[in-house]
């Protein structure tokens, strides 16, 4: 009181700034201290972290580039942790969820990938989880936020999309984020499922933004086949090249028979389903598979039957 409230602030802000201001390694040392910086000044905290992270002065990439070498060794620390649980601290506050969403795609495509689990990547598909609520960020919001985000980090946004609409079509194993220790922000409880109608609308929303990126790049249809990340909205896919059928009809034979293999599978696997149970959805996804494949292929006969 003596100070007030803004003074006070300032100065926990220039300390947030002063202490991180500096090179990875400060970083990696303060792990999981980083939550409680990020807890005290959350605005200078995003400001800071964007710029060293963006400043060839810091080096700033080479945090998520210590993981042990040998792929025998266990344990170890893994320096990038506190800075994810940072991250996913403060992205339950309304207010920082679309910051943090566009600095973890940043830092997603920064990350070269490594031995432990932790990595940006995860920590951007675990706030916009489509299960339980990692934010309190509504689905409006989040459906706005991940749209910018698509436009802006389209490596990280649709393997982020891909990702979502695998949860949806198989379930996922979810952890609960870090939580704020000292905030009295308004959050969730852990574990809290979304509702039914947002859990559609949040659907609709990423399989329209599936369809977006697949308008940019029609290419992009082979890898939801192949990793199987599209099974929730194969008949869209289906239309979609149909839709298209000139566009795929002009690409190189090996792209057009994964394409159609990538389908055989997908007819294998309807009939299976099929035999389980009396399934019509499953009959006109075969017949739509069958006249893609027969669509798109050569009228050939060495090269329609070469897959035999």
């Amino acid at each position: 009181n003596i100070l007030g409230n803004n003074h006070v602030k300032d100065i926990v802000g220039n300390i947030v700034r002063t202490v991180l201001e500096s090179d990875w390694k400060t970083w990696a040392t303060l792990g999981s201290s980083l939550s409680s910086l990020a807890e005290a000044s959350p605005e200078d905290f995003i400001a800071t972290l964007k710029k060293v992270m963006r400043s060839s002065d810091f080096n700033f990439h080479d945090i998520f580039s210590q993981d042990p070498k040998d792929t025998s060794t266990y344990g170890g620390e893994c320096c990038h942790s506190g800075l994810l649980w940072a991250l996913e601290t403060i992205a339950w506050h309304e207010d920082y969820f679309p910051q943090v969403a566009y600095l973890l795609a940043e830092l997603s495509e920064l990350d070269k990938g490594g031995q432990y689990c932790n990595r940006p990547a995860n920590s951007l598909s675990s706030i916009f989880c489509p299960i339980v609520r990692q934010t309190n960020t509504s689905i409006v919001g989040r459906n706005s936020t991940l749209q910018a985000l698509c436009k802006q980090y389209q490596t990280s946004g649709w393997a982020l999309l891909q990702k979502l609409l695998d949860t949806y079509y198989r379930g996922d194993t979810v952890s609960c984020n870090s939580r704020p220790s000292f905030r009295d922000w308004t959050i969730p409880s852990s574990f809290e499922h979304i509702a039914p109608k947002d859990i559609s609308d949040y659907f609709n929303s990423l399989r329209k933004l599936t369809l977006d990126f697949l308008e940019q790049k029609p290419e992009l249809v082979l890898e939801l086949l192949e990793k199987n990340t599209g099974n929730i909205i194969y008949t869209e896919i289906l239309e979609f090249i149909e839709l298209k059928i000139d566009v795929f009809r002009k690409k190189d034979s090996e792209f057009i028979n994964r394409i159609q293999n990538s389908l055989r599978h997908l007819i294998s696997f309807c009939y299976l389903e099929k035999e389980k149970k009396e399934n019509k959805s499953s009959v006109k996804l075969i017949n739509k598979a069958k006249k893609v494949i027969k669509d798109i292929g050569s009228n050939v006969l060495s090269e329609k039957y070469a897959w035999l």
